[in-house]
């Protein structure tokens, strides 16, 4: 059961990795300030 466990964990990691960078991805054209660029960086980071 630990093993299905991880296995869910990861992929639900993994999902919403994808869902941030799809949202900032599609939000990308209207980010005109340079300043915000170093904070979305970092929340994909972490």
């Amino acid at each position: 059961m630990m093993n299905i466990f991880n296995i869910l964990n990861i992929l639900n990691t993994i999902i919403l990795h994808i869902v941030t960078y799809s949202i900032i991805t599609s939000t990308w054209p209207l980010i005109n300030n340079i300043d915000s660029l170093p904070q979305r960086i970092n929340i994909i980071i972490i």
